[in-house]
């Protein structure tokens, strides 16, 4: 059975089709490589986590912190930062930091949730 999914980038719609029994980790794999472009226009305190994603055995905790930090629907356990290594527990220091003190704008969150959505989709 053929499963089409759409997904929306910033320069053009993508389709995507997969079979396979599992579609929607193949689907968020194509996805992330069709959504490489977004990093240029990330914003600067987001690129460090960005670039721990791939084969990061701790990329769905940074998917979740980071989603936390763009959107009130996804909810993380902040405690659970304590277990990251060092430059990634300081990279998410600088973005809470950034959001609690107003430094981090809607559009910065915008920009940065559209980017996760390949990840959101892999690993949620």
């Amino acid at each position: 059975m053929a499963v089409k999914v759409t997904t929306s980038g910033f320069a053009s719609l993508t389709s995507i089709q997969a079979k396979s029994d599992n579609t929607r980790d193949e689907v968020a794999r194509q996805s992330i490589h069709r959504h490489l472009f977004v990093m240029t226009d990330l914003p600067a305190l987001a690129v460090p986590l960005f670039n721990k994603l791939p084969k990061n055995s701790n990329a769905p905790l940074l998917v979740a912190f980071m989603a936390a930090c763009c959107h009130p629907d996804y909810v993380t356990n902040i405690s659970m930062l304590a277990n990251l290594p060092a430059d990634e527990r300081a990279a998410c220091l600088q973005l809470a930091s950034a959001v609690l003190n107003g430094a981090w704008s809607i559009d910065d969150s915008s920009t940065v949730l559209a980017a996760l959505l390949p990840w959101l989709l892999s690993v949620t």
